[in-house]
């Protein structure tokens, strides 16, 4: 059996096309049992898309020091949700995003748009679906820069931009949070697929 390095994290294809971690094989190379192609192998899912989160460097602060100025107003992180793991805390109210790692936050975001009140951004518990450094949203017509999909239609990303280059300025969205494109980029690094959203 032939098996090539596919440069997944702990993952190994084999020739008969499935997935195997690298503790399978040590155990099918201790074994005296041979496998056939025809024997189904438990996979574990990947994604075509690296897990950038579980490889960034975090350096938590505590709560008490981490602040956001906006204007005269100054914002603290709100209380984590979660102790494991990391999330993206969203206050629509304050326009906000906390990373969260571990039960701590991390950093704090500003958002710069979100749906108006006739088409106002979705609230609830979501996930990363999908990452794309620039997205192509077909309906608008426009680039939107350091993508993060949660749910529909929905992404959170930098500023977009036409394809002329013209950028898309205002407080509203068609329903999308955006970020400044620097700050979006940093958080785009920070967080995996799979990573919880929750929307207020």
């Amino acid at each position: 059996m032939v098996f090539v390095d596919m440069h997944h994290k702990g993952f190994l294809l084999g020739a008969f096309g499935g997935v195997i971690t690298i503790g399978m094989f040590i155990a099918l190379a201790n074994s005296d049992v041979p496998v056939s192609p025809g024997v189904p192998v438990p996979l574990e899912p990947i994604s075509e898309e690296p897990l950038v989160g579980e490889a960034f460097e975090y350096q938590p602060f505590p709560a008490s020091t981490l602040v956001l100025r906006k204007g005269t107003q100054e914002f603290s992180p709100p209380e984590p949700k979660y102790r494991q793991g990391h999330y993206l805390d969203v206050n629509l109210k304050a326009k906000i995003i906390t990373f969260f790692n571990q039960g701590e936050a991390n950093s704090l975001y500003s958002i710069v748009a979100i749906g108006p009140p006739s088409s106002p951004t979705p609230k609830g518990n979501f996930t990363i679906l999908h990452k794309q450094q620039n997205h192509f949203a077909s309906k608008e017509k426009l680039w939107m820069p350091w993508s993060m999909h949660i749910v529909g239609d929905i992404f959170i990303h930098g500023i977009p931009y036409y394809p002329n280059g013209r950028l898309l300025g205002g407080k509203y969205s068609h329903g999308c949070i955006r970020l400044t494109t620097e700050n979006q980029e940093e958080l785009y690094r920070k967080v995996s697929i799979g990573t919880p959203v929750i929307v207020y």
